[in-house]
């Protein structure tokens, strides 16, 4: 008999039609048997009341989705998806934010993929990143060639190798062993999560897209504030400081995506001399992401300006 896969999907001040298109990707999929749960976490006040009733409607056309509130104050998406966990009763768990989207055998595949490695805890996948600031959309592959069978928790050490949550599914036992979502980072939680799994398991992955990443225009993302992005990097090295410190690849990735952060964030001053810092920490590694930051920050400026 195949294990429960709990789908748990967070949502906060999302349009309707954006939030169904995930919710009906996760109801269409080829794998069971599966719950879904959505978590809703918008404020309770006029704004976030509107938002809230409008999820309620989904109940109408999806009556197999349940819909928790989050309540007390525990707001954020760590706390959403920290709820949904602690009111799933899958042995498997799946997570999909509000304005992605899943292609139908994700489940299935990434299932497969897990069940046939006991030891591992969490299986990634390849994706698809559409960027809807270009008229048409931009469409390309998350990983490329980078692409890999599993991730080693020296490799996470050095960088996401991973990334986004929408494409993670994890085994509750290792959830069990490593810990919930860390609340307490406002960025990064998701990055932490991986390194603290790649510690005591094994991860492996699928190596077809199966799901959709979304950029869309006016939509609000974490990895806009710069200062959020500054204060959880921070906290995800001291937490995992004693392991970094020995690693000098592992160094320069907190030493050169801070002066990332800081650089953005309109801070030239500090993100230049981190920027340096991170450059005598490992030269040959600065060059080759040097010049991949440089390729997104070209892409970034032609998207502001529409063109491709």
């Amino acid at each position: 008999m195949k294990p429960l896969i709990s789908v748990i999907i967070t949502s906060y001040k999302r349009e309707y039609s954006v939030f169904e298109r995930a919710v009906k990707s996760a109801v269409s999929q080829t794998y069971s048997p599966i719950e879904i749960i959505v978590v809703d976490d918008n404020r309770e006040d006029a704004e976030g009341e509107k938002y809230s009733q409008s999820l309620l409607t989904l109940l109408n056309v999806y009556p197999q989705v349940q819909i928790l509130k989050t309540e007390g104050g525990r707001h954020g998406a760590q706390a959403a998806r920290n709820t949904g966990i602690h009111n799933s009763k899958g042995e498997i768990l799946a997570f999909l934010d509000d304005d992605d989207e899943w292609l139908p055998d994700k489940l299935t595949l990434q299932a497969e993929k897990l069940l046939a490695n006991p030891k591992a805890g969490l299986c990634y996948a390849e994706g698809y990143r559409v960027n809807e600031n270009y008229e048409p959309p931009m469409v390309n592959l998350i990983h490329g060639s980078d692409m890999r069978d599993s991730v080693t928790y020296g490799e996470l050490l050095r960088g996401d190798c991973i990334g986004t949550t929408s494409q993670a599914m994890i085994r509750r036992t290792a959830l069990e062993k490593v810990g919930e979502f860390d609340e307490d980072l406002p960025a990064r939680q998701d990055y932490e999560m991986w390194i603290r799994i790649a510690k005591e398991f094994e991860i492996v992955s699928v190596r077809e897209p199966v799901f959709k990443n979304y950029v869309s225009k006016g939509m609000s993302q974490i990895t806009k504030n710069w200062d959020k992005c500054i204060e959880g990097h921070t906290k995800l090295y001291e937490k995992h400081r004693a392991d970094i410190d020995k690693d000098r690849k592992a160094r320069f990735n907190v030493r050169f995506y801070l002066a990332h952060y800081y650089f953005f964030k309109g801070d030239k001053v500090t993100g230049v001399r981190k920027y340096i810092s991170a450059f005598f920490t490992a030269p040959e590694e600065f060059w080759n992401k040097g010049i991949i930051k440089l390729g997104q920050m070209r892409d970034a400026s032609r998207a502001k300006k529409g063109t491709r």
